[in-house]
């Protein structure tokens, strides 16, 4: 999968739009396989998906996660910013 969040505007019949992230139920990334076609390319021994460390140097985009989450950060940022948690 590309992505556990899928983010675009929602229109409704009378034309208001509201922006929408819709985070997908999905297994947390373990790892990643990087592949050119068939072929799968090396990738550094420091890669990594999620850590702590990802969100504590100056300026990361990734503060706003303690586990260093792009997700979490995003979504935690959405929430600051006016978006309203719905999980029906």
């Amino acid at each position: 999968m590309a992505s556990p969040l899928i983010l675009k505007a929602l229109r409704f019949a009378n034309g208001d739009n509201v922006p929408l992230i819709l985070r997908l139920k999905t297994e947390s990334l373990t790892g990643v396989d990087l592949r050119s076609g068939h072929q799968t390319l090396p990738l550094p021994r420091s890669t990594v998906t999620v850590a702590p460390k990802l969100a504590t140097y100056a300026g990361s985009p990734l503060a706003k996660s303690t586990q260093g989450s792009a997700v979490e950060a995003l979504l935690e940022f959405a929430k600051q910013h006016g978006f309203h948690e719905v999980t029906q």
